[in-house]
């Protein structure tokens, strides 16, 4: 039951944010964003969840069950869609886009132990590998429902009410998971990582510089991709979720195997 509790919070989180994330760059283009603040959006939110993530661990830890930690700040950042709404220029948009990111990363430490924690070693790789498969079915869909939405409608209030909605059930549906975190075990590793002790690992260092290097040579051009989408191809909001959606098909087509492989 507790699997199956997690599988369909999985699913309503990718509702939740894909009613929105695909059309960013379109939302800030109609607000009259230039290039450089939709790449300062890019750039902006991905420092606040770094930063998230480096203070979120102690900031768990105060808390007597971890669990509503993330529960109580991931629900503020769905909340969030509600003002993102009402926005009037790109400047607002990158502060309130800029703090909701803050707010979901925050916890995400705590998501990834609730995973760890939650399916046993021999076929994690497998589990893990059909919820993001299950993720990516709820962002198909609510990449086709908002893209057709906005070439309908517009930006409409609706859209970010319901990508609220969906954010606060995912939540809701966790409410009373039983899981058992070693704040023991978590203290001592944030220690490790204070001290940078972690960093004296060689195959660690390896893998840092490597992800560091392919999340750069992504990120320098990704932002603009929309941008040239919407500008030079005339692309609207229902071809840019076309576009994403065949990506998450791609991608939907190998998590379970690779999942299999990593177990193996």
């Amino acid at each position: 039951m507790q699997e199956v509790k997690i599988k369909i919070s999985v699913f309503l989180a990718s509702l939740s944010n894909s009613l929105f994330s695909p059309f960013i760059a379109l939302f800030a283009l109609s607000l009259g964003a230039s290039k450089f603040q939709i790449g300062l959006i890019a750039s902006l939110t991905t420092l606040f969840s770094i930063i998230a993530q480096v203070i979120g661990t102690p900031l768990s830890l105060t808390f007597k069950r971890r669990l509503y930690f993330y529960l109580i700040f991931d629900s503020i950042g769905a909340l969030l869609f509600i003002p993102i709404a009402f926005i009037e220029n790109p400047n607002q948009l990158i502060a309130l886009i800029s703090l909701q990111t803050f707010f979901f990363s925050l916890p995400i430490q705590v998501w990834n132990e609730v995973l760890v924690k939650s399916f046993p070693k021999w076929r994690r790789g497998k589990e893990i590998g059909v919820l993001n498969k299950i993720g990516s079915w709820g962002s198909l869909i609510a990449y086709l429902i908002g893209g057709y939405v906005i070439r309908s409608f517009g930006f409409i209030p609706y859209l970010f009410y319901y990508a609220a909605l969906f954010g606060i059930l995912s939540n809701l549906v966790i409410l009373n998971l039983n899981v058992f975190f070693d704040k023991k075990e978590l203290k001592k590793f944030f220690k490790e990582f204070l001290s940078l002790e972690l960093l004296k690992e060689k195959e660690l260092r390896k893998l840092i510089i490597a992800i560091s290097f392919f999340n750069f040579s992504v990120s320098i051009g990704a932002p603009m991709f929309s941008v040239h989408l919407i500008q030079n191809l005339r692309a609207d909001g229902l071809d840019l979720s076309i576009v994403s959606a065949i990506s998450l098909l791609v991608s939907a087509l190998f998590y379970g195997a690779f999942g299999k492989v990593v177990d193996y």
